[in-house]
């Protein structure tokens, strides 16, 4: 774990009031009031925060701050000050790409969370880059060494370090971070775990599930398909009907495999435990425990339904796109042991009542935007201004003002679409 942490005042009273609160700490301090000696100090090793405070003799913080991206660009960057304008902090922002701000005078235990919490961030932001790095190495070997289906695969995660509540904003980026490596790993998933999110949120909600469980909901059906990024990609779009026993085998372990990896997240140790389930039959006979009826956690019978459902509705396994009817007829008449069937009835009211649901959604980004369109959900700016309420019909002049937005005050969400027909 990184502990440098670099402080950078030329107010000497400063940096020994940080020298005296943290004289006890774990992390390792340096103390600068000269740019230059600060910079000497990022020439020699990685620091996890950079603070700079932002009223300086000959050089302000943000201005440094943003020299800090040549020398550290993954370093967390903090902004110490005792102005309040809110140009200084539009500033930081767009030219110092500052992650937090220290005002002064600071409190003692808010500023020691402020740099507990920084580091920690900095950790979560190595282990993403370490994941996708992982993730494109291995691909490449696989594409290499064209072995067979069987090789065994080297881990594919590492342990990620433990987040506060804190940090929950940063703990939701990398559920999405996950959600799109899965979806970049193969054209085949793309979109995939999005839908079933939605569709998983909706059947949640009908069901009546408590806010913390349709939320576990529709995070886990985020990531349910991690697991599939040890898989070759040939493997996870190959149609189930095709699969030999042996590619079959393969691929039920990537439930398996991604329970692991999301247990290395602490705070997403109870989502692991429900990806775990989502292939258990609601009848017994399942994967991989076998569990039926209330033995498989509520959340997990909601995730195999949506994941299902999405599956045969958009051919995701290469074959066919089935009408809503017919995956209807597939899922309770074919298989009817497999699945819930109060949460079949759900689903049936869904479409019933509501053509246009979750489950039917695409989602895409601003610069796929077309007249005609029809919005599913507002659309807003990252600092939260609404430019478009959900269920209106896109017209050009809106798609130039959210285009406009994109310089300033982006939109950095998927938008999402209903299908066409839909």
């Amino acid at each position: 774990m990184n502990k440098n942490i670099l402080i950078l005042d030329d107010d000497e009273n400063v940096l020994h009031s940080f020298a005296r609160l943290f004289r006890k700490s774990k992390l390792k301090f340096e103390y600068s009031d000269d740019p230059l000696v600060a910079k000497e100090f990022l020439h020699q090793k990685t620091f996890a925060v950079v603070i700079a405070d932002y009223n300086m003799a000959g050089m302000n913080g943000i201005r440094f701050l943003n020299e800090v991206e040549l020398y550290s660009p993954s370093s967390i960057r903090v902004l110490l000050t005792g102005h309040t304008d809110s140009s200084i902090a539009i500033d930081a922002i767009n030219k110092g790409q500052v992650y937090r701000f220290i005002s002064k005078p600071w409190i003692a235990d808010e500023l020691s969370t402020t740099i507990d919490q920084c580091v920690q961030e900095f950790e979560l932001r190595q282990k993403v880059t370490e994941l996708h790095d992982l993730s494109v190495l291995q691909n490449n070997e696989l594409r290499d060494l064209n072995k067979n289906l069987d090789i065994k695969v080297k881990e594919r995660s590492r342990e990620l370090h433990k987040a506060n509540d804190g940090l929950k904003e940063s703990l939701l980026g990398m559920i999405g971070v996950i959600s799109e490596l899965t979806e970049n790993h193969c054209h085949a998933l793309s979109h995939h775990p999005r839908r079933v999110a939605n569709l998983a949120k909706s059947i949640a909600e009908k069901y009546g599930l408590s806010s913390l469980q349709i939320w576990k909901a529709e995070m886990t059906a985020l990531v349910h398909d991690v697991g599939k990024v040890t898989l070759p990609p040939n493997l996870v779009k190959k149609p189930r009907h095709l699969l030999k026993d042996s590619e079959e085998e393969s691929l039920q372990g990537h439930i398996l495999a991604g329970e692991h990896t999301m247990r290395m997240i602490p705070y997403l140790k109870d989502i692991a435990v429900l990806m775990r389930h989502q292939e258990e039959n609601y009848s017994g006979g399942g994967f991989p425990d076998g569990l039926k009826y209330e033995e498989i956690p509520i959340v997990s019978r909601i995730l195999k339904i949506s994941n299902a459902y999405d599956e045969w509705r958009n051919g995701v396994w290469g074959a066919v796109q089935f009408s809503h009817e017919n995956v209807m007829d597939i899922l309770t008449k074919i298989t009817p042991d497999v699945y819930d069937p109060d949460l079949l009835g759900i689903l049936g009211d869904i479409f019933k009542n509501d053509s246009k649901v979750e489950g039917d959604l695409i989602e895409i980004r601003v610069q796929g935007l077309s007249p005609g369109m029809i919005c599913a959900k507002d659309i807003h700016t990252l600092k939260g201004i609404l430019l478009l309420p959900g269920d209106t019909c896109i017209q050009a002049e809106h798609i130039k003002r959210i285009q406009a937005y994109q310089k300033t005050d982006p939109v950095i969400e998927a938008i999402s679409i209903y299908r066409e027909g839909a």
